[in-house]
C-alpha cells in the first residue's frame, strides 16, 4: 500500500527497504530525536540521508506522539498525476466524505494533470484532523521538474497548524528555508540520524556485550543504524566477536548486499570507480584519485561528495576515507581490483612522491618494491626522519629490511628501541659483511654508523672508534657531513669514558652541520652535553640542557629518540633528588610509550614503580646504561636485605656499558650497601675510576665520601636515599596544572580554574583516557548525535581549555590528528594508582607512602564526585574510581594490622564496609583486627553478621578461608 492516514493507535506502514534497514522487533526508540522535534514543533521536517539511516522510523516515532498523521509514500511514483492522487488519498484517509470525493475524481478525470493538481492542492488547504503529513521516499521525485514543482506548491501553501515531514535519500532541488522561517525548519541529516552511544547500547539491550565490543561497533559502523542493527543480530547469533575480528564476508553478506542494492546501485560508473579508489587507497587525496583514474574532474567532485555523503569523508589535510564498512565490502568483493588500484597509484606516484608510493606498495603487499623505493630516501643523523618513513619501516618485514643495506641503516632510528641491543649488533655485523665494494658512500656510512653506535652502547668503545675510521674507503675523501657524524660519535664515546671536555669540544665542531636536525641535536644533548653538566658543571645547567633535549626529541617525532631523552632526564632529576620533577617525567615517559619503545623502557619504568622482577630476571634488552639507572633507582627504594643484590646489578650494568662515571657511582652504592670490609675496596675503585676522568664534581664527591665528610656534593641526594633520609635541597616541583578526580576540581598553580560544563567534561575525558583520543571518539562521547555541528566546536573547546589553563601545550594535537593531555598536567587518579602499586610491593608501608595514602583518604569519601556521574561516558570508569579508594583503605588497614594498630585497622575496615557491606577483603580485615585483639566471640559475631547479609542480599556464603579463620577461636 502506498498511502495511509493514521489515528492512534497508528498503523505501521513500512516499505520493504525500511523493514530491512530497521527491523521492528529490535527497533531502537529514538527518544532524543523525538523529544527534539516535539520541543521545536517545526512546520517542516526534512529528514535527508542515504539508505539505512532510519529516516522514516524517526519521523514515524515522532508522528506517533501526535493525535494522527497522514502518510504519502512516493516510492515508484509514476508522474505528477500519480503523486497528486497519492497525496489526496492520504489527506482523505479516515474522512468518509473526502474519500468519496477522491473516488469520484479518479472516475471523472483519471489522467488530467491540471485537474488533479488543483484538486490535491484544494484538499491540502482544507482544515484536517491530521496535523502532520509525511512524504516518504521523496528521492523518487527529485529528477522530475513537474513533481518537484508540485511539492514546492505544497510548501508555499503550507496551512497554519500543519507540519510537513519529507523523508528522502537525496537532497531536494529546493531551498526549504524559502518557505518558512529558520526556527520553523528542522533538518535531520546523517550526523543527527546516526546512532549515538546510547542508541547503540539500546540496540544491544538484553545482550551481554562488553563495553569494548560496543566501542568497536561504534567505530566500525560510525553510527550507521542499519549496520548497528546487523551487528546486534550477529551478537544474538553469538558470532559478533568473530565478525568484528575478521570482517567475515559470510557474517556481513546481508549488509554488503544492502550496500550494493541501496547505495552503490544508484552510482554511475565513473562515480563507482572514484569510490573504489577512495576505498582502496588509504587516506587518498582527491589529486591522487584523479591521477590514478586519469579523471581530471575527480578532485573537485570528490571534495563535494565528502561534504554531502556519509560514505566518504575528509580526514587530515584534505585526505579522504571511505566508510569502514564500504571499504571492507570493496576489499571483500573486489579485492583484486582494489590491489590493482593500489599498484597503479604506487607506480604513478613513485617519480614524484616516493615515500607515499612506498606506503601504497606496502599496502598492496609488495614489500620488496616498497623497500627498494625507500633505500635511498633517508640518511641517518644528517636529516630528520620523515614520519611517513618511520611508519613504513615499522610495518616492513624484518627480513626485507635486512636485504636492503641502506634501508636497514636508516631504519636504525626506528628499530633501535624495538629490538634487543645484541640483535642490533648481530644484524649490523651481517649487513656490513654483505656490503659490496661498489656500495655508494652514503649507504656505507649509514651501515657503519649504525654498527659503531651499537658497539659503543654495549661498551665496546675501541671497536666503535675503529668502525668510524672506516667510513671512507682508501683514497676517498669524506664529505663534511660524514665527518660531522664521526665527530658526533667520537664525542659520545668520550663522554662515556668520562672525558667530558674532549666530548664537548668534538660536539662543538660537529654541531653547526646538524643545525635544524632535531633528532641528532636531541641525542647529542642528552648523551654528551647534559652528562658533562651533571659531572663537571651544575644541576641548573644539566636541567636546562635536558629540557632542551626533551623538547627537540618531541619535535623530531621519533619515538626512540623521545624515550632516550626522557629516560636521561628522568634519571638526572632522580639523581639530583628532585622528586617532583622525577614523578612528572615518569608520567611523561609512560604517556610517550609506543609499541616500538615499550620493551626498551620497561625495566626502568618498572623500577620507578617499585617492581624489580624484570631487573632481577637478567634478560637484557635495553642499553646497559639504562639498566644501571634502573638498578640504582630500585636499590634506593628496596628493603635493606635486597639492596646489596641490586647494587651489584648496578655495577655489572655500568661495567657492561664501560661507562666510567656510572662505574664510579655504582661502586659508591656497593660500598654503602655492602659490608665494611667490602666498602673499602669499592671506594678505592671509585676513586681510581674518577682519576681516569675529568668529572670534577663526581671526583670531589667521591673524595668527600672517602674522608667521611658531610659535604657529599653530587652524590648527596643518592646517599640520603640509600640511608633512608628525606632528600634535602630538592626542589619539589608541583605540576602547574592539576586535575583531581576525587573532587572534580582543576587547579593551576594551586588556584582553582573556572571552566564551563563542556570545557570541564572535555578536560576530564582526556585526563581519564591517557592515550591518543580521536576526533570521532571525542565527538561521540561529548557531543553525541551532533557530529557535523560539533566537529568545528571541538577545535574551539580545545582552544578554550588551553586558554583557561594558560598553557598552549596542555592539550596536544598529535601528528595522527588525535588529541592527548600533556604529561605536564597532573591527574590525581593516576598518581594514586601508581602510589598504590608501589605500596603493594612494600612489606610495611614507608612513612612517606603511608602519609600520602592517608592524605588521599582524608580528602575522599570513596564516592564519585556528583558532576562526574552526570557524564554518560564516565559510567564504565566509576567502578575503577570507587575501587581505588577501597584499595588504598585496605592497604592502610592491613599495614595498621601488621603494625599492631588494631583500632585503626578496624576503623578503616568499617569505612569500606559502610560503602559495600558485601566486601569480603574488608570483612576479613575487620575480623582479623578483632581476633588480634583477643576477641574470638566478637569475630564470630562479625562473621555471623556477614553471613546473614550475604545470604539475604546475594544468596551467597563467605569463603571457606574466612570461615576457617574464625573456626576454633575461643
Amino acid at each position: 500500500m502506498d498511502v495511509a492516514a493514521t489515528n492512534k493507535p497508528p498503523v505501521a506502514m513500512h516499505s520493504p527497504s525500511h523493514d530491512a534497514a530497521y527491523p521492528r522487533q529490535h527497533a531502537v526508540q529514538r527518544a532524543r530525536l523525538t523529544r527534539r522535534l516535539a520541543r521545536a514543533s517545526p512546520r517542516i521536517i526534512a529528514a535527508i540521508a542515504p539508505a539505512g539511516y532510519a529516516k522514516s522510523t524517526v519521523v514515524r516515532a515522532y508522528a506517533q506522539t501526535l493525535p494522527s498523521y497522514a502518510l504519502c509514500d512516493c516510492e515508484g511514483v509514476r508522474g505528477s498525476v500519480d503523486l497528486a492522487q497519492r497525496l489526496a488519498a492520504a489527506l482523505a484517509r479516515g474522512d468518509a466524505r473526502r474519500e468519496r470525493e477522491v473516488a469520484r475524481q479518479r472516475i471523472a478525470a483519471p489522467d488530467d494533470v491540471s485537474m488533479w493538481g488543483h484538486f490535491a492542492l484544494e484538499l491540502w488547504l482544507r482544515p484536517s484532523e491530521h496535523p502532520l503529513v509525511v512524504l516518504e521516499n521523496v528521492e523518487h521525485t527529485v529528477d522530475s521538474v513537474e513533481q518537484i514543482d508540485f511539492i514546492a506548491r505544497l510548501l508555499a501553501h503550507l496551512p497554519v497548524g500543519r507540519q510537513l515531514a519529507i523523508c528522502s535519500r537525496r537532497p531536494l532541488p529546493l531551498s526549504l528555508s524559502r518557505f518558512v522561517a529558520p526556527h520553523e525548519l528542522a533538518s535531520l541529516r546523517e550526523d543527527e540520524l546516526r546512532f549515538d552511544r546510547g542508541d547503540i547500547r539500546a540496540a544491544f539491550a538484553g545482550l551481554e556485550t562488553a563495553t569494548g565490543t560496543l566501542e568497536e561497533v561504534a567505530r566500525v559502523t560510525r553510527g550507521w543504524p542499519v549496520a548497528v542493527l546487523l551487528f546486534a543480530r550477529l551478537a544474538r547469533e553469538g558470532v559478533l566477536e568473530s565478525a568484528l575480528e575478521h570482517s567475515s564476508e559470510v557474517a556481513y553478506s546481508d549488509l554488503y548486499d544492502y550496500l550494493a542494492e541501496q547505495v552503490l546501485a544508484s552510482l554511475r560508473p565513473h562515480q563507482l570507480a572514484r569510490l573504489l579508489a577512495v576505498a582502496s587507497i588509504p587516506r587518498a587525496t582527491p589529486a591522487e584519485v584523479a591521477l590514478v583514474l586519469d579523471d581530471p574532474s575527480a578532485a573537485e567532485e570528490l571534495a563535494a561528495l565528502a561534504r554531502s555523503s556519509p560514505f566518504v569523508y575528509r580526514v587530515l589535510e584534505g585526505a579522504l576515507e571511505a566508510h569502514p564498512l564500504v571499504r571492507a565490502m570493496f576489499q571483500q568483493r573486489y579485492g583484486e581490483q582494489c590491489r590493482q588500484t593500489l599498484l597503479r597509484a604506487s607506480e604513478r606516484l613513485a617519480p614524484v612522491e616516493p615515500l607515499r608510493a612506498a606506503e601504497l606498495y606496502l599496502e598492496a603487499g609488495d614489500d620488496e618494491r616498497a623497500a627498494a623505493l625507500l633505500e635511498s630516501q633517508h640518511e641517518l643523523f644528517v636529516s630528520d626522519l620523515p614520519p611517513l618513513f618511520a611508519g613504513i619501516i615499522a610495518r616492513l618485514d624484518e627480513r626485507t629490511v635486512l636485504r636492503h643495506a641502506g634501508l636497514w641503516a636508516a631504519a636504525t632510528a626506528v628499530r633501535a628501541s624495538a629490538i634487543p641491543q645484541r640483535q642490533w649488533l648481530y644484524e649490523a655485523l651481517g649487513v656490513r659483511e654483505r656490503l659490496p665494494a661498489e656500495t655508494p658512500l652514503g649507504r656505507r656510512v649509514g651501515v657503519l654508523t649504525s654498527l659503531g653506535n651499537v658497539l659503543t652502547n654495549l661498551g665496546r668503545h675501541d671497536e666503535a672508534l675503529e668502525v668510524f675510521e672506516q667510513f671512507a674507503p682508501p683514497g676517498v675523501e669524506l664529505p663534511e657531513r660524514y665527518q660531522a657524524i664521526q665527530r658526533l660519535f667520537r664525542s659520545a664515546v668520550a663522554a662515556r669514558q668520562g672525558h667530558f671536555a674532549a666530548a664537548c669540544a668534538l660536539w662543538g665542531e660537529a654541531e653547526p652541520l646538524f643545525a635544524g636536525i632535531s633528532m641528532t641535536q636531541a641525542i647529542a644533548l642528552e648523551e654528551v652535553v647534559a652528562r658533562a653538566a651533571r659531572f663537571t658543571g651544575s644541576r641548573e645547567e644539566e636541567r636546562a640542557v635536558l629540557d632542551r633535549a626533551v623538547a627537540l626529541a618531541h619535535q623530531s617525532g621519533v619515538p626512540a629518540v623521545r624515550v632516550l631523552a626522557l629516560q636521561e632526564a628522568l634519571f638526572g632529576a632522580w639523581f639530583a633528588g628532585d622528586d617532583g620533577l622525577t614523578e612528572r617525567l615518569a608520567r611523561e615517559l609512560e604517556d610517550t610509550i609506543t609499541p616500538s619503545t615499550a620493551r626498551s623502557t620497561e625495566v626502568l619504568r618498572a623500577c620507578m614503580r617499585g617492581d624489580v622482577e624484570l631487573l632481577l630476571r637478567g634478560d637484557p634488552f635495553e642499553r646497559p646504561r639504562f639498566r644501571h639507572y634502573a638498578a640504582l633507582i630500585a636499590c634506593a627504594g628496596a628493603d635493606p636485605a635486597q639492596r646489596a643484590e641490586l647494587a651489584r646489578i648496578a655495577l655489572e650494568e655500568a661495567e657492561h656499558a664501560n661507562d666510567a662515571t656510572c662505574v664510579a657511582v655504582a661502586c659508591i652504592v656497593c660500598a654503602e650497601c655492602g659490608t665494611p670490609e667490602q666498602a673499602v675496596a669499592f671506594v678505592e675503585r671509585a676513586h681510581a675510576q674518577c682519576a681516569l676522568t675529568d668529572a670534577s664534581r663526581l671526583r670531589d664527591a667521591v673524595d668527600a665520601y672517602l674522608q667521611g665528610s658531610r659535604a657529599l656534593g653530587v652524590l648527596a641526594p643518592l646517599l640520603r636515599r640509600l640511608r633512608g633520609r628525606a632528600v634535602q635541597g630538592a626542589v619539589v616541583e608541583t605540576a602547574p596544572c592539576a586535575i583531581s578526580v576525587i573532587d572534580a576540581s582543576v587547579r593551576r598553580n594551586g588556584r582553582s580554574v573556572s571552566l564551563s560544563k563542556r570545557e570541564r567534561e572535555l578536560l576530564f575525558y582526556l585526563a581519564l583516557h591517557p592515550r591518543p583520543c580521536g576526533r570521532e571518539e571525542l565527538l561521540e562521547a561529548l557531543w553525541p548525535g551532533s557530529v557535523g555541528y560539533a566537529r568545528s566546536v571541538l577545535r574551539v573547546y580545545v582552544s578554550r581549555v588551553r586558554a583557561r589553563l594558560a598553557d598552549a601545550g596542555a592539550v596536544r594535537l598529535l601528528d595522527s590528528g588525535e588529541y592527548r593531555l600533556s604529561g605536564r598536567v597532573r591527574v590525581d587518579l593516576h598518581d594514586i594508582e601508581r602510589l598504590a602499586q608501589r605500596a603493594r610491593a612494600q612489606s610495611l608501608l614507608t612513612a612517606d607512602t603511608r602519609a600520602r595514602l592517608e592524605a588521599y583518604v582524608r580528602r575522599w569519601s570513596g564516592e564519585v564526585a556528583p558532576v562526574l556521574g552526570t557524564w554518560e561516558w564516565f559510567a564504565p570508569l566509576a567502578p575503577r574510581v570507587e575501587d581505588l579508594f577501597r584499595q588504598i583503605v585496605l592497604l592502610l588497614g592491613n599495614d595498621a594490622l601488621r603494625r599492631g594498630r588494631l583500632a585503626e585497622a578496624r576503623a578503616l575496615a568499617e569505612r569500606i564496609v559502610a560503602l559495600d557491606r558485601c566486601d569480603e577483603p574488608a570483612r576479613e580485615l575487620l575480623i582479623r583486627a578483632v581476633l588480634a585483639a583477643g576477641d574470638g566471640a566478637g569475630a564470630r559475631r562479625e562473621l555471623r553478621k556477614y553471613r546473614e547479609i550475604l545470604e539475604r542480599e546475594l544468596g551467597a556464603k563467605p569463603s571457606g578461608e574466612l570461615e576457617r579463620l574464625v573456626e576454633g577461636q575461643p
